[in-house]
C-alpha cells in the first residue's frame, strides 16, 4: 500500500489506480475517483461498483485470490480480475470490456464466468521433458521479464503462471 489517491486519500497499491495528468499536475486516482472524473468530464451517468477480493479454486483444487479493478476507458467500461501472489500481480489475469452504458452487474457476472472457465482448464503438465504445456494450448498475454538473471525473456502472463520464454517447450 504505497500509493494514496490524490482525490479521496484512500491508500492502495499502484494496481488499483490510475496515474494521469490533470490540469498540468501528475496525480494518482483510485478506480472510483478516476471513473468519477472521466464520467463527469464526458457527461456519463456512472457510479463504480467496488468489488472485494474473492478466492476461487482451480481444476486441481488450488486456491487463487483475485482482486478487481473497474475503470472507464475510451472504448467503454473495463473490469480486470488479477491474481496476487506474494504481494505481486502475477498469475492469472482476466478482463472484460463493455459499452459505456452497459450493466456493470452483467459485466461482473461475465467476468466471473470467464474466470471460472479459465480456472477449469489445466494448462501445464509434467512429461518426459519436465514441466510443459498440456495439449500445446497456451492462453496468455505475453509480456517481458527483465528481472531474470539480468537478461530479457518473454514472460507469459495470465494463464501460464511463472513460465518464462527460455523454459517454454521444455
Amino acid at each position: 500500500m504505497n500509493n494514496k489517491c490524490n482525490q479521496c486519500d484512500k491508500k492502495m497499491n499502484s494496481m488499483q489506480g490510475v496515474h494521469t495528468e490533470i490540469d498540468g499536475k501528475n496525480v494518482f486516482l483510485c478506480g472510483p475517483c478516476w471513473n468519477k472524473f472521466v464520467s463527469e468530464k464526458d457527461g456519463l451517468d456512472f457510479e463504480t461498483i467496488e468489488l472485494s477480493p474473492v478466492t476461487l479454486r482451480d481444476c486441481i483444487g488450488k486456491s487463487h485470490e483475485f482482486h478487481f479493478f473497474t475503470h472507464i476507458v475510451s472504448t467503454g467500461l473495463a473490469i480486470n480480475a488479477y491474481e496476487i501472489i506474494e504481494g505481486e500481480r502475477t498469475g492469472y489475469e482476466f478482463s472484460v470490456l463493455g459499452a459505456h452504458d452497459c450493466s456493470q452487474s452483467n459485466l461482473i457476472l461475465d467476468l466471473y464466468e470467464k474466470v471460472k472457465k479459465g480456472l477449469a482448464i489445466k494448462y501445464l503438465e509434467n512429461n518426459d521433458l519436465g514441466r510443459g504445456i498440456k495439449d500445446m494450448r497456451v492462453v496468455a498475454r505475453i509480456g517481458r521479464d527483465d528481472g531474470y538473471d539480468g537478461e530479457l525473456y518473454p514472460s507469459f502472463l495470465s494463464m501460464v503462471s511463472g513460465l518464462r520464454g527460455q523454459s517454454l517447450g521444455r
